[in-house]
C-alpha cells in the first residue's frame, strides 16, 4: 500500500521548488505564450508562477528576467492613465523592485541588455540555460551573465513613483488614508538613492539624471513667500521681454523705413545718371544737315565802323512827345575851311 501512494505521488505534476533550470526555462515559456490571451489561469496565478520560479533559480540572470516579467504582469492588472493601481499591488512591484536591484548590486559583472520591442520578444525567454556535458541538469549549468529585458530597469521605478502620485491625487488630504500613503514615501525615495547609487558605480549619467531628477522632486519645497517672490519675478522678466520685443519691432520697422528710402534714392541717382549719358550722346551726335536754314545771308553793312554815333542831344525827358522828335533840328555852321596858299612864301614882292 505503501508504495502504490507513493507511486501515485509521483504521477502528479512536479512541484516547482522541485524545477530546475530547464524546467525554469519551460515553464516560463508556457506563462509568457498565455500572456495577454484569455484562459482558465488567471494573472494573478501566472505572477505567483513567476515569483515561484524567481525563488527556485539558480541563475542571477534568470531572476533578473522573472522578476522583470512579474513586474510587467502586475502593472497588467491595472494599466491606467487615470486611475492608480492598488496599494498592495505597488507595495509588490516594489518589493519586486527591491530584490531586483539588490540582485545587480551583487553582481555587478551582470549585462543587462535592453531590447526595444517586439511581440516575439514577449513570447519568449530570452536567458537560455546553457549545460555542460554529461553534467547533472539540477547542479551543472552554466550563466551566461547576460540578461535581455523587454523594458528598462529604471521605467519600472519612474512608474512606481507615478502610480504614488496617482493614488495621493485620489485621497482626500483630510483622511487618514492620505497620512498612511504618505508613509509610503520615504521607502520610496531611499529605493530611488539606491538606484542612483547603482547607475552612478555603472557610469551612466542619463539614467542617474533620471534618478536624481525625481528624488528632487520629492525632497524640494519652497515656501509661500518663496513662491510669491520667484512668481512676482517671472512676471517682471516677462514684462521686460515684452518691452524688449516691443522695440525691436520698433527699430526693424525704422530700418526697414531707412532701407526702402535708400532704394528709392538710389533709383532716381541711376535714371538721373542715365539721362544725363542720354544728354551727352545726343551733343556728341554729328549733324547730318549743316544749314538746315533757308533764310539767305544777310546784307552787309555799308558802315564797317561798328561804333555807333552817340546822339548830341540825349533827350533826358522820358515824357517828351514824339512830335518834337521829328521836328527839324538848324544845321551847325562849321567854321571855313582856309584855302591853301600856293605861294608858301609869304613876302609878296619878289
Amino acid at each position: 500500500m505503501k508504495a502504490l501512494a507513493k507511486k501515485e505521488e509521483n504521477k502528479g505534476p512536479k512541484a516547482i521548488k522541485d524545477y530546475n533550470e530547464a524546467e525554469i526555462d519551460d515553464r516560463c515559456d508556457q506563462i509568457l505564450a498565455q500572456r495577454g490571451r484569455k484562459g482558465k489561469t488567471s494573472v494573478e496565478e501566472q505572477i505567483s508562477v513567476l515569483v515561484q520560479l524567481a525563488d527556485v533559480t539558480k541563475r542571477p540572470s534568470k531572476l533578473i528576467e522573472l522578476l522583470s516579467h512579474a513586474i510587467s504582469f502586475t502593472f497588467d492588472i491595472r494599466n491606467s492613465m487615470v486611475v492608480a493601481m492598488p496599494v498592495p499591488l505597488w507595495h509588490a512591484v516594489m518589493g519586486h523592485f527591491t530584490r531586483l536591484l539588490q540582485t545587480l548590486v551583487a553582481h555587478p559583472d551582470l549585462k543587462v541588455e535592453f531590447t526595444e520591442g517586439a511581440s516575439v520578444i514577449d513570447t519568449q525567454q530570452n536567458t537560455q540555460v546553457e549545460m555542460e556535458e554529461g553534467g547533472d541538469p539540477d547542479e551543472d549549468f552554466i550563466d551566461s551573465g547576460v540578461t535581455q529585458l523587454t523594458g528598462s530597469v529604471l521605467s519600472y521605478l519612474e512608474r512606481l513613483d507615478d502610480e504614488f502620485y496617482k493614488s495621493l491625487q485620489a485621497l482626500d488630504p483630510h483622511n487618514q488614508g492620505y497620512i498612511d500613503r504618505l508613509k509610503d514615501e520615504v521607502p520610496l525615495v531611499n529605493l530611488m538613492l539606491d538606484t542612483l547609487a547603482y547607475y552612478d558605480s555603472q557610469q551612466m549619467p542619463t539614467d542617474s539624471a533620471r534618478v536624481a531628477a525625481r528624488v528632487v522632486e520629492h525632497v524640494y519645497y519652497r515656501e509661500q513667500e518663496l513662491f510669491d517672490t520667484a512668481a512676482a519675478n517671472a512676471a517682471t522678466r516677462k514684462a521686460h521681454l515684452k518691452k524688449a520685443l516691443e522695440e525691436a519691432a520698433k527699430f526693424a520697422e525704422a530700418a526697414e523705413e531707412v532701407a526702402v528710402a535708400a532704394e528709392e534714392r538710389a533709383a532716381e541717382e541711376e535714371e538721373e545718371e542715365e539721362e544725363e549719358v542720354r544728354r551727352g550722346a545726343l551733343l556728341l551726335r554729328p549733324n547730318p544737315n549743316p544749314n538746315p536754314s533757308p533764310i539767305p545771308n544777310p546784307i552787309p553793312n555799308p558802315n564797317p565802323n561798328p561804333n555807333p554815333i552817340p546822339n548830341p542831344n540825349p533827350n533826358p525827358n522820358p515824357h517828351q512827345s514824339d512830335s518834337d522828335e521829328d521836328e527839324p533840328k538848324p544845321k551847325k555852321e562849321l567854321p571855313a575851311r582856309t584855302q591853301a596858299n600856293p605861294n608858301p612864301n609869304p613876302n609878296p614882292n619878289p
